[in-house]
């Protein structure tokens, strides 16, 4: 009867020490995804925020591009005024002597 009493209670010892060794593990484990997860977070946001760096870049480029398309049409467009102009610039001066002198 002894001896049954002994090996209930090694048998329960042995199943505390695996208890315990199980519970240490899970504690491991929690801690371990809880690293994982910050580690994941972390580089989920360093990864958006470079994405949205590139992002404003290649945007700022474009406003670039479109700004030198319109400054080179605006000087385009002024120079084609600035011949117009020195073209008829005699023929309007007269005209308007013409007209102002004619009253």
């Amino acid at each position: 009867m002894e001896k049954l009493i002994e090996n209930i209670i090694a048998a329960d010892r042995k199943a505390r020490e695996i208890i315990e060794k199980a519970e240490m593990q899970k504690e491991s484990i929690i801690a371990e995804t809880a690293k994982e997860k910050a580690k994941a977070i972390e580089n989920y946001r360093s990864s958006f925020a470079r994405a949205e760096e590139q992002l404003n870049e290649e945007e700022q480029a474009k406003r670039d591009e479109i700004a030198a398309e319109e400054e080179a049409d605006f000087a385009q467009r002024k120079e084609a005024l600035c011949k117009t102009v020195e073209e008829y610039r005699s023929a309007w001066a007269d005209a308007m002597f013409q007209k102002i002198t004619a009253v």
